[in-house]
């Protein structure tokens, strides 16, 4: 059991590294803005999976239409 966790942690440590390298934050940028301006213009931005990947969609969903930092109208 303690060498399937390790290699769990190993595995969570390359994605943090990962997120690191310098250009991931700028495509995280353009990716917003894509979506912010589809949806100023009166786009849908739909998210869909299958198991775990339909929960994370629906997370995702609930990000756009909550509130996190500011009160702001759902998008």
């Amino acid at each position: 059991m303690t060498e399937r966790v390790e290699k769990a942690l190993a595995a969570h440590r390359e994605v943090v590294a990962a997120l690191a390298a310098p250009d991931v934050a700028a495509k995280l940028e353009r990716t917003a803005a894509v979506l912010g301006r589809a949806l100023e213009q009166g786009n849908k931005v739909l998210v869909m999976g299958n198991g775990g990947s339909a929960a994370d969609a629906q997370h995702f969903a609930g990000e756009l239409v909550g509130r996190f930092l500011r009160e702001r109208r759902a998008l």
